[in-house]
């Protein structure tokens, strides 16, 4: 019996698109609030997303859809998106900035917008960078720590809450080894490692996001704890997640949507462990969510889910870790306003959330609940309405394809819930059926091309 699917025009928007992401080497890959960036392993930038200020570096403000280059270098080595603004690190060592300025927060002393990346100064020893909203924070190679931009609660560290037009040293340590910064203008925070494995943290803490256990804010660095062990640090919205070096995984702050995946949503003042596990390797926050992914490079999500942004399949929020896949390819994680990005080892992007703006990149602007990762590039045929029905639905040993019209030839692609290819083939004939005995039970979505048309559909083997 022929059984309609009822299946989501995001996944079949998804399809149907044109993606840059599949087919290329991706080796960097940061999510702003509503845009991204990305470098290419021939050191190649680039931009997609929302990019009303300028954002994207592509010298308009028109928002890009699918991954556009930034310029014609191939020398680009670290990269960061803040709300409305990017900044990047060539392997010269140089420091560039575009996008929105409006509190000096690209850091060439002016507060004017820039459309396409501009040199900061002409210091050629910048070594990392962190964007927040309103204000940067970079490290030098010789272990300094600067910043700029907005600081109304203290957030670049210099004792004061004065904006900053041009990079400011913080202090006169020389040992700072990573940074991280976010948090709504007016609420935003910073946080660093120093090479003795100790936490530092300051601006704001209405939270506990900073983790020194009140909600006081500070002007300056302060240490968080006594511990020299932590390895990473990533700030989210108003939450905080960090990595020690025996692999377990710590948070604190703000925690409404279940962000710090501690099986409540109660906010902490001071780091708490997440679960037991000993095993993370990459973390991410976004602005109610977190991300991570295991050494075995198992990939987990948690928080707001509200736009698909955990990559699950659902919208439904989590307050603990869940595994969003058990294939074992995720290399490093990122996350946005209400998205999130992944690489994979083969160097490729998967993103899943809010697409509002393109920030999935795949040529749509209709969200994902599930990392849209290897979709077909140029897929032929015209008519995208193509009339078919697939069947049994759940299918436990054949699937069945039936057609309201001619097709002597059929190509097909199965795809899984992190858009890996389980199988394809080309078939021939007047009825066409699948063999999914082999495969695992779960979610799959199964893509035709018959020359005339082509279409996408969900089916579940049992």
């Amino acid at each position: 019996m022929k059984k309609n699917l009822v299946f989501s025009l995001f996944i079949f928007a998804a399809f149907c698109a044109q993606s840059q992401l599949s087919s290329s080497q991706w080796i960097k890959l940061s999510c702003g609030y509503n845009h991204n960036l990305a470098i290419q392993s021939d050191g190649t930038l680039w931009a997609w997303g929302a990019n009303g200020d300028g954002q994207l570096g592509i010298g308009t403000t028109n928002t890009s859809l699918n991954a556009t280059q930034v310029g014609n270098a191939n020398d680009w080595k670290e990269i960061t998106a803040g709300l409305y603004f990017s900044l990047a690190i060539k392997t010269d060592g140089t420091l560039w900035g575009w996008g929105n300025n409006s509190y000096g927060q690209l850091g060439d002393g002016t507060t004017a917008d820039k459309l396409s990346p501009i040199q900061i100064g002409n210091a050629t020893n910048w070594e990392s960078i962190a964007a927040g909203r309103g204000h940067v924070l970079a490290i030098k190679t010789d272990g300094t720590l600067w910043s700029w931009g907005h600081n109304n609660f203290g957030e670049l560290g210099d004792g004061s809450t004065d904006e900053k037009h041009s990079p400011a040293q913080v202090g006169t340590a020389d040992n700072w080894e990573k940074v991280t910064a976010n948090g709504p203008v007016g609420e935003a925070r910073s946080l660093a490692l120093r090479t003795d494995g100790t936490l530092w943290a300051w601006g704001y803490n209405g939270h506990g996001e900073l983790g020194d256990g009140t909600t006081d804010g500070r002007l300056s660095p302060v240490q968080i704890g006594n511990s020299n062990d932590w390895i990473d640090i990533k700030a989210g919205g108003a939450h905080t997640l960090a990595l020690r070096a025996n692999g377990t995984l710590w948070a604190w702050g703000a925690n409404a949507s279940g962000a710090l995946g501690i099986g409540n949503t109660n906010e902490q003042h001071s780091p708490v462990q997440v679960g037991n596990d000993n095993d993370w390797s990459s973390i991410a926050g976004g602005s109610f969510h977190s991300i991570a992914n295991k050494s075995d490079g198992t990939l987990w999500a948690w928080g707001d889910n509200e736009y698909g942004q955990l990559g699950d399949g659902t919208q439904t929020d989590k307050m603990s870790p869940v595994l969003i896949s058990t294939t074992t390819d995720i290399n490093s994680v990122a996350a946005g306003n209400h998205h999130s990005g992944i690489i994979k080892t083969d160097q490729t992007i998967c993103l899943s959330g809010e697409n509002t703006y393109g920030q999935l990149g795949n040529g749509t602007t209709s969200s994902s609940f599930i990392f849209d990762c290897s979709l077909p590039i140029g897929i032929a045929g015209s008519d995208i309405r193509l009339d078919w029905n697939i069947y049994p639905q759940p299918a436990e040993d054949y699937l069945n394809l039936s057609f309201d019209k001619e097709v002597n030839k059929l190509q097909y692609k199965v795809y899984d819930m992190m858009g890996n290819i389980v199988s394809e083939n080309v078939i021939f004939g007047e009825s066409y059926f699948i063999d999914v005995g082999s495969y695992k039970s779960g979610v799959y979505f199964l893509w035709v091309n018959d020359e005339k048309g082509y279409g996408v559909k969900e089916f579940i083997k049992l």
